[in-house]
């Protein structure tokens, strides 16, 4: 009860969510604009954020999506590429509180990030506060333009 209170109020005060990613439509085959992840770790401020993933993969574009919650509004989130040089990479989920006094309002977030493989990717793996998770990846086919048909 006090989650949905509180998502409630964070919406009704304006607050909005970090990160938030576009083309999440439902079977949505179109490539997915999320920015290429960078190369980072739990320092300066970042922590390890805790979340729920879907991985996708469109051609050669590997696009994985994080949403979860925080504590309070302002939060920034954000999907890092470990420091180990594998492929697929292994990926962290991290959050940075916001500076100054914040009304405590569960608030969710959505973040996402993208790398290319040119081989087919059958799971990744995320680091979170809860550990780590392996994430299979959804095989999807780039939508076609329909042929013009000259009359």
């Amino acid at each position: 009860m006090r989650l949905i209170v509180s998502v409630a109020v964070g919406v009704i005060m304006g607050f909005t969510s970090s990160g938030l990613c576009a083309g999440d439509k439902a079977g949505s085959t179109a490539v997915d604009p999320c920015p290429p992840l960078t190369t980072g770790e739990a320092t300066n401020g970042w922590l390890l954020a805790e979340g729920n993933y879907t991985a996708r993969q469109i051609g050669n574009a590997v696009t994985v999506r994080a949403q979860g919650a925080n504590p309070t509004p302002h939060y920034e989130n954000k999907l890092v590429k470990s420091s180990k040089l594998i492929s697929p990479p292994e990926l962290i989920n991290l959050r940075k509180a916001p500076s100054g006094i914040q009304p405590q309002v569960i608030i969710s977030y959505h973040t996402c990030g993208s790398f290319t493989s040119q081989e087919k990717v059958k799971s990744v793996v995320i680091h979170d506060k809860s550990g780590k998770h392996t994430i299979n990846v959804e095989q999807a086919v780039a939508s076609q333009p329909s042929p013009s048909r000259s009359y």
